[in-house]
């Protein structure tokens, strides 16, 4: 049936209680251009989730839909306008979806998806999401726990927005505090055994990447006078003696 009424089986899905139809109608759409999709279609997708969300389907349902964000797509446009309208129960299972990834196309998908929900809830009634991505964020610590993982410079990560809104929804002498504790843990890092250099490298670059949301927080606080950026600029050394004592290298700089 989803097959025959093409895009048109969104407009059936509103109106049938057969989860598996809604997301096969909401799949054969998830990852199209945007541009390419009547704002209509977007609205009713968005339904279709919320609709969802009242069963005890939806943390499957968002685990396969929000698992690996893209860009401009109709899964982003759509999710941001039916995440507005859930609680948090729900946020939770989105952020335990995204898959956590060293990924700037992943970082960059989730800030647009979670742009406009944040214009939309506003600060205060949105700071359930940034807590349930920042304890998730700062379980994971960019792998630390994991074997066979390390990093090679300083490192984006797909929830490189929402944490560093939650550090700017603290009090700034906080974020200016935690700033200053991880410089110095970065400033002694020389002076901590470790078996291998590779464990030194991973160990400087995971604070380093911590340090630099922490920071962007600052900037969310403060927008400079250019204008202001969802993200932290591009990453790079700190200088020439750093970039080849601590081997920088972005596995994903163009």
């Amino acid at each position: 049936v989803q097959r025959l009424l093409g895009s048109q089986s969104v407009q059936l899905a509103l109106s049938v209680n057969n989860v598996t139809f809604k997301y096969f109608s909401v799949c054969s759409l998830a990852d199209c251009p945007a541009a390419q999709v009547p704002e209509a279609t977007v609205a009713d997708i968005a339904t279709l989730h919320v609709q969802v969300a009242q069963t005890e389907r939806w943390r499957g349902w968002i685990m396969d839909l929000a698992r690996y964000p893209h860009e401009d797509t109709v899964t982003e446009m759509a999710l941001p306008i039916a995440l507005a309208q859930l609680n948090a129960m729900h946020w939770a299972a989105f952020i335990d979806a995204v898959e956590l990834w060293t990924l700037p196309s992943t970082a960059n998908a989730v800030a647009r998806l979670l742009v406009p929900f944040i214009q939309t809830k506003g600060v205060e009634d949105s700071r359930e999401m940034w807590r349930l991505a920042f304890t998730r964020w700062d379980n994971w610590d960019y792998g630390h726990k994991e074997a066979g993982t390390g990093l090679t410079a300083p490192s984006t990560c797909s929830f490189d927005f929402p944490v560093a809104v939650y550090y700017a929804s603290l009090p700034e002498v906080e974020i200016k505090a935690e700033i200053e504790k991880l410089q110095v843990e970065i400033a002694c890092v020389e002076q901590t055994w470790f078996p291998a250099k590779s464990s030194l490298l991973n160990e400087r670059n995971r604070l380093s990447s911590r340090v630099r949301l922490v920071k962007h927080a600052l900037t969310l606080l403060h927008p400079p006078s250019e204008g202001l950026h969802a993200l932290p600029p591009a990453i790079n050394p700190e200088s020439e003696f750093a970039g080849v004592r601590y081997e920088f290298y972005d596995a994903h700089a163009r």
